[in-house]
């Protein structure tokens, strides 16, 4: 009877050890599983959470540059009348243009500006001025001749949106930007006899203007055509004026001594 008592207790034990062993088994694949969950959940919140910081950054850095940029080519067009700008740039399909654009689009020359330290516009320094090596870059700043719209053609992610350069396009139209002023350059003196030839020049630049008209304070001394040449006739001093077309308020006189 022992034997069989010890026999049924044996046989007891393993029972429990095997279905102890199955729930420590059943318990270790739960725990595991919901490890992975819990891991993918994290990783993936992570993600979601970072991305949105990275692309703000992002922009924040083409913001920063671009304005760097206006400066220093505002102030280099206002000292040189002319861009700071190398070849041309023809890989343009993709950018959302300003409505203001004409169709010629430069690479700007960072050398003559400085070379400003910016956050893009590395690949700058591989122009070996080949036009075709020029077409494929794409981490480089452009700038349009007409709007001085300046792009970034490789693009910035955010907000499931990609910014090539950081104005509102498309807002304001050349013709509904009103003209503030004119200037007149040439000779501010003469001879008796001789003619000048003066310049209106209509700012800002690039609006478009039917030109000028153009009239002498005193006939008796001088003459202008509608071309702005100047016939010196008697000797004296005579104020030319050049009056806007598009807007008679505004104007500009020139005064020329004539010997």
């Amino acid at each position: 009877m022992r034997v069989v008592q010890n026999n049924k207790n044996v046989k007891g034990n393993n029972a429990k050890m095997r279905k102890y062993l199955k729930s420590n088994k059943g318990i270790t694949l739960i725990t595991l599983t919901t490890t992975i969950v819990v891991m993918l959940i994290i990783s993936v919140s992570i993600t979601i959470n970072i991305n949105p910081y990275i692309q703000r950054k992002n922009k924040t850095n083409l913001e920063t540059d671009i304005l760097k940029l206006k400066e220093e080519i505002s102030y280099y067009y206002s000292k040189n009348k002319t861009l700071p700008i190398i070849n041309k740039y023809t890989n343009i399909n993709m950018l959302e243009k300003n409505i203001n654009d004409n169709e010629n689009y430069y690479v700007i020359d960072l050398s003559k500006i400085g070379e400003e330290e910016l956050n893009y516009g590395k690949d700058y320094y591989k122009i070996n001025n080949k036009e075709e090596l020029i077409s494929n870059l794409l981490d480089i700043y452009i700038i349009n001749e007409q709007s001085h719209t300046i792009y970034y053609p490789k693009g910035i992610e955010y907000n499931s949106q990609i910014y090539y350069t950081t104005m509102s396009l498309g807002q304001v139209k050349i013709e509904d930007i009103p003209i503030s002023k004119i200037e007149i350059t040439g000779e501010k003196s003469g001879k008796v006899g001789e003619q000048i030839i003066l310049n209106a020049k209509v700012i800002p630049e690039f609006v478009k203007n039917t030109g000028v008209i153009w009239s002498s304070s005193d006939k008796n001394l001088a003459t202008v055509n509608e071309n702005g040449k100047v016939t010196l006739i008697k000797e004296g001093t005579v104020t030319i004026t050049a009056v806007s077309k598009d807007d008679n308020s505004i104007s500009e006189t020139y005064i020329i001594d004539i010997k």
